[in-house]
């Protein structure tokens, strides 16, 4: 696999460490946006790459087609590879000093659109392609509903979630990568994507005591968490926001808050909760409750009047995301008001970020840090938004931060930056020595303590709350599981398991 371009290698001493190449994440990387709909811009002309090689040097010439290959490019005849965006300079970057006597050039073709599609369902066989995802969206209708009728369990629904899910991966790897002008109307690859979200939804409910088992989740502990609950409303956008018109869209709405999905998670993973925040006397109050209860998260704070948070968020097909927020009475909680029993049997007190943002809950959440930490409880702190921390001030920030001490403090490499943490992952950099750094990369996984730890595969849907959910991953059972739970959030539409 080395030989072939998958693997890389070094040495260390007597041993040789493999790492999967930079070139098998670009082909990842290319099923996931053809999943979601994402498709190349197409500018009218083929992009080509002539060759030739001597026969003494088939290695060279068979190493070049299979990189092609994971490229999105295919033979148009002997010598001459063809894709519909330029990936040349890629290509060249993965192969191995040219033999002598060999040539590799860049070069384009024009024909017109009638031939163009007629070239493009020839070389990539694209009624092969969806007669292949035909069938794998109907085997999976077909696993899908057995299971809803007759429920697997432990490893017989491991395997169930497998057997749906795999055949659809095979599928997605098949697809070419073409522009959308290049194929047919009813293509089929974004219903197969939506499959394999409704296969996360199906059957990971079904796994999570094994996954529970497995992951050494300790179902003792006792994690609260201060911050807010209110309701989400979550717009995933087909393209960019029209002015003045409309714009076609998927939406959710739940409850949410980063404190009240850090909660839920927790519960869902095995682990016991407790949400402190302040609660609303409107229609929205009461829905954040009854959701919350049937999750299995206990509830605590004070009911003030006033009306329930709203937070709509604009994801970008799964990858970043944008929020418009209205805290409503999220900030409510006043010291006054904090009780030391809420509290109790607590061994994590996980405080959200925006708790700090604003009086009087800024200092409720100083108090109950002090109290926690009287009860030998330990601190997390997540860092939650860099408008936030400039808001407040960064050095004002900085300062509170170091006065509450956290145990352990998460946050996304811009958050991190601002406070002062290190953008290079040195360890060392750090300037709350008592703090583990947990730095959240979104998509490439997350650096703890200066090493990075890549992303568990999915295909993404909506990325809200996956930071929420591998902070309750990692509190309940460690790393391992907080990215496991982040690849779960990410597979479906809204923050919440």
């Amino acid at each position: 696999m080395r030989r072939d371009g998958w693997l890389t290698s070094e040495r260390a001493g007597r041993q040789a460490r493999y790492r999967l190449a930079p070139i098998v994440f670009a082909s990842q990387d290319r099923v996931e946006r053809q999943l979601r709909g994402d498709r190349p811009a197409w500018n009218g002309s083929f992009s080509g790459v002539l060759y030739t090689v001597p026969g003494r040097f088939r290695p060279f010439r068979d190493r070049l087609r299979r990189s092609a290959l994971l490229l999105g490019y295919v033979t148009l005849r002997p010598g001459l590879l063809v894709a519909t965006t330029d990936r040349y300079d890629e290509l060249a970057a993965v192969l191995p000093a040219q033999p002598a006597g060999s040539q590799l050039l860049r070069t384009k073709l024009t024909f017109s659109a009638d031939d163009s599609h007629r070239l493009a369902a020839e070389l990539w066989d694209l009624d092969g392609i969806a007669a292949m995802y035909r069938r794998a969206l109907a085997e999976f209708d077909e696993r899908v509903a057995e299971a809803r009728q007759q429920p697997p369990a432990g490893a017989a629904a491991l395997r169930a979630f497998a057997a749906a899910a795999l055949p659809l991966y095979r599928a997605g790897s098949a697809d070419p990568d073409l522009p959308a002008e290049l194929l047919p109307a009813d293509w089929p690859a974004v219903r197969l994507g939506r499959a394999i979200g409704r296969a996360f939804a199906v059957f990971v409910p079904l796994v999570s005591d094994i996954w529970t088992r497995s992951q050494l989740v300790d179902t003792e502990a006792m994690i609260c968490v201060l911050g807010d609950a209110h309701l989400d409303v979550v717009v995933r956008m087909s393209g960019p926001l029209s002015e003045e018109t409309d714009t076609p869209a998927s939406t959710y709405f739940g409850v949410g808050g980063q404190a009240a999905n850090v909660a839920a998670w927790v519960a869902d993973l095995g682990g016991r909760s407790r949400l402190i925040a302040a609660r609303g006397t409107d229609l929205g109050a009461d829905l954040v409750s009854a959701e919350l209860a049937r999750r299995d998260v206990e509830l605590v704070g004070p009911v003030v009047p006033g009306n329930t948070g709203v937070v709509v968020s604009l994801s970008d097909g799964g990858r970043q995301r944008s929020m418009l927020t209205d805290r409503g009475v999220g900030t409510a909680l006043a010291a006054s008001d904090a009780r030391p029993d809420w509290l109790d049997g607590c061994d994590w007190l996980h405080v959200s970020g925006y708790a700090l943002a604003h009086e009087p809950m800024r200092s409720a959440a100083v108090a109950l840090a002090r109290a926690a930490r009287s009860r030998e409880a330990r601190l997390a702190m997540d860092l939650s938004s860099t408008a936030m921390i400039e808001s407040y001030g960064v050095a004002s920030f900085r300062d509170l931060l170091k006065s509450i001490g956290p145990d352990l403090v998460f946050g996304n490499e811009a958050e991190i930056a601002l406070i002062g943490g290190p953008p290079d992952g040195e360890p060392g950099h750090w300037s709350f020595s008592q703090g583990e750094l947990i730095v959240k990369l979104g998509a490439e996984g997350v650096r703890v303590a200066g090493r990075h730890l890549p992303a568990v595969p999915t295909v993404p849907v909506d990325s809200t709350g996956a930071g929420d959910a591998f902070a309750a991953g990692y509190l309940v059972g460690g790393v391992e599981l907080g990215l496991a739970a982040a690849a779960r959030a990410v597979a479906k539409m809204g923050a919440m398991p």
